[in-house]
């Protein structure tokens, strides 16, 4: 994920490397104002809304995310205001609170969800495959 000074984006990072772009070439092309246009977007599949650098916390966290619309004439792809992507991020960090495991999972001190009865994902968040027995969870 990367930010591009007014939008996030957020694509497949290995069709990036596999354009040959160092980390040296690439921090030179996001600090230069003009350099996303220089850069191959074909790598980018989903765009946030514009973000407000005055008044954002430097997060992703909570906007509403595009996808990415190329052009065929190449260059860097816009949002598709009309295909919302019905998605939010969230922070990787369990609480009991504001962020808490699915399926009856457990958050640890550290953050981290421990995953009950076949649940996984990071928040336990997919339900576990059903084995055909009648369990009590």
């Amino acid at each position: 994920m990367v930010f591009l000074g007014l939008r996030w984006v957020l694509g497949a990072t290995e069709l990036l490397l596999l354009q040959n772009y160092d980390d040296v070439m690439l921090s030179s092309i996001f600090e230069d104002a003009g350099g996303p246009d220089s850069l191959n977007g074909d790598w980018i599949e989903y765009i946030s809304e514009p973000v407000d650098i005055n008044v954002d916390s430097g997060t992703p966290l909570g906007l509403k995310w595009y996808h990415a619309i190329h052009s065929s004439s190449g260059g860097f792809p816009g949002p598709d205001l009309d295909r919302r992507v019905n998605a939010i991020f969230q922070c990787g960090v369990c609480n009991n609170e504001t962020n808490p495991c699915f399926n009856e999972g457990q958050c640890s001190e550290e953050g981290n969800c421990m995953c009950m009865h076949g649940a996984s994902g990071t928040f336990c968040e997919v339900p576990p495959l059903g084995d055909g027995v009648c369990h009590d969870y």
